[in-house]
C-alpha cells in the first residue's frame, strides 16, 4: 500500500465517523425533545393549593361552608399565612388575645391554637 490508496481510505472513515456522529446527535434530540413533552402533558401532583392563584378555586375550596373560628371578643385577625391544605391565622388585640390558629383549609375545622397568655 501507498500514500495514495490510504489518503482515500482515511476519509472514507471520517466519512463514516461524521454520519454516524450526526445520526447519534439526531437520536439525542429526538429523545430531549419527546422527554420535554411528556414532561409538559403530565399533570402536576402537588399539593391540593397549588391552583390557589387561578380562578375558580376558591370556590372548590368553599365547600366547607361557614367555619366558625374560637376568637374572644375586642381581638382581630393581624396576618393570616397558609402552607399546604393548613391557614395559619395571629391573634391580637389585648393581652387574652394573643394566639395563633391552625385550622384545615379543605374542611374548616380547627386543628389546634397556641395561646400565649399575658405573664403575670
Amino acid at each position: 500500500m501507498n500514500d495514495t490508496d490510504q489518503l482515500p481510505r482515511q476519509l472514507r472513515l471520517l466519512k463514516a465517523l461524521v454520519i454516524g456522529l450526526g445520526v447519534l446527535l439526531g437520536i439525542a434530540a429526538t429523545v430531549v425533545v419527546f422527554a420535554a413533552l411528556w414532561k409538559l402533558s403530565e399533570k402536576p401532583r402537588g399539593p391540593a393549593l397549588s391552583d390557589a392563584a387561578l380562578p375558580g378555586a376558591a370556590t372548590a375550596l368553599a365547600s366547607f361552608g361557614i367555619s366558625e373560628l374560637p376568637m374572644p371578643t375586642d381581638c382581630q385577625v393581624q396576618s393570616v399565612s397558609t402552607s399546604g391544605d393548613r391557614v395559619v391565622m395571629l391573634i391580637d388585640g389585648s393581652d387574652d388575645c394573643h394566639r395563633v390558629l391552625v385550622a384545615d383549609l379543605k374542611t374548616g375545622k380547627l386543628l389546634g391554637q397556641f395561646q400565649f397568655p399575658a405573664s403575670q
